[in-house]
């Protein structure tokens, strides 16, 4: 996406439906439809062709569906750009499937019929995509990731950068406890709050007690609601008042 331009690529297995899509993309201000395709082989090779900006899938395709395809995408490290996925009502546990694996690039699931509300649908898709470009540069800034936070732990202080720390939970006393990829631990005085608005957004508090890095996260067990983050075998409790954050930020 340069500026507010969006390059669509559609693709639809029922050519009615994709000429319908592709029409009211062109109709919108700043938008370009560079290509479309009715199956999971010819949508891959036009992508990569074409390398569009917003992809528009149906869910069900020749030859696949749209997890197959972003799968193949993946498989070979292809930048996916933010999705779209259009479903119908009996194929939206599929989309929610797709959804769940591909909570990087999916932004926005639109149900068929997609001419109902079309404008106020389309303004959400054009919002969620800023959203996506915006988040993205954002956690790909310098000053982000090169963060580094002197922590004071009795006679020691610890030089600790911000893209080492896996979670903090708060001691008790005046303390935090911070955790971090080599499995050290440092226990110093500092509010928890404090640490959080200064780390910046890819600290994510879960519970009144415990935040994570938001890129260390693995997983999260609805059933049980708790957040799992990479190499850990235990669970951390995900606070009610902070499970839809949390179900949010894992979408972005």
């Amino acid at each position: 996406m340069i500026g507010n331009q969006f390059n669509f690529f559609v693709v639809e297995d029922e050519p009615a439906n994709r000429q319908g899509m592709i029409q009211l993309l062109s109709q919108a201000t700043g938008v370009q439809v560079v290509g479309e395709a009715e199956s999971v082989d010819a949508a891959f090779d036009g992508i990569l062709q074409t390398r569009p900006t917003a992809l528009m899938l149906d869910i069900k395709l020749i030859g696949g569906d749209a997890f197959m395809l972003m799968q193949r995408l993946r498989d070979i490290q292809f930048p996916i750009p933010p999705t779209v996925i259009v479903t119908g009502y009996l194929e939206f546990e599929l989309a929610q499937e797709t959804l769940n694996r591909f909570r990087d690039h999916v932004v926005y699931i639109m149900q068929k019929p997609i001419l109902e509300d079309w404008q106020e649908k389309f303004a959400s898709i054009q919002d969620a995509i800023r959203t996506y470009h915006y988040k993205k540069e954002v956690r790909q800034q310098p000053s982000d990731r090169d963060r580094v936070f002197m922590l004071r732990a009795g006679p020691n202080t610890h030089r600790v950068k911000l893209s080492e720390i896996e979670y903090i939970e708060v001691g008790g006393g005046g303390t935090i406890i911070v955790h971090t990829d080599f499995g050290k631990q440092v226990r110093t005085y500092k509010a928890l709050e404090q640490m959080l608005q200064e780390a910046g957004p890819d600290l994510v508090r879960i519970h009144r007690s415990i935040a994570v890095h938001r890129n260390k996260i693995s997983h999260i067990d609805h059933e049980d609601r708790m957040v799992y983050l990479n190499g850990m075998r235990e669970g951390l409790g995900i606070g009610d008042v902070y499970y839809g954050d949390v179900l949010e930020m894992m979408k972005g």
